[in-house]
């Protein structure tokens, strides 16, 4: 059994590692919300608790929005009257069934 020395050892696990990085995915770039009138409320109330890519990533109806924007009140959310509605508004908007 022939022995290599580690030199070639490390040469060889680098350059296999080097053609695995070419070659694996593009790391996506992370979520962001929207642009528009509700943005910031999202970002101030949801997005403390959340990632950006959690909220984009659901395309909900208003009223399954509503449902979910009443079960993280009941967790400690904090929303105000005034918010809720512009929250709920901006998340149908842009993350609406169908979109």
């Amino acid at each position: 059994m022939s022995r290599r020395p580690p030199i070639l050892i490390a040469i060889g696990l680098f350059c296999a590692s080097a053609i695995h990085a070419q070659n694996a995915a593009p790391t996506p770039a992370p979520a962001t919300l929207t642009p528009g009138a509700g943005m910031e409320a999202v970002q101030t109330t949801c997005t403390v608790c959340h990632p950006a890519a959690m909220i984009t990533g659901k395309h909900l109806t208003r009223q399954q929005w509503s449902d979910l924007v009443d079960q993280m009140i009941n967790k400690g959310a904090q929303v105000s009257d005034e918010n809720y509605d512009v929250i709920l508004s901006y998340l149908s908007r842009n993350y609406g069934a169908g979109k």
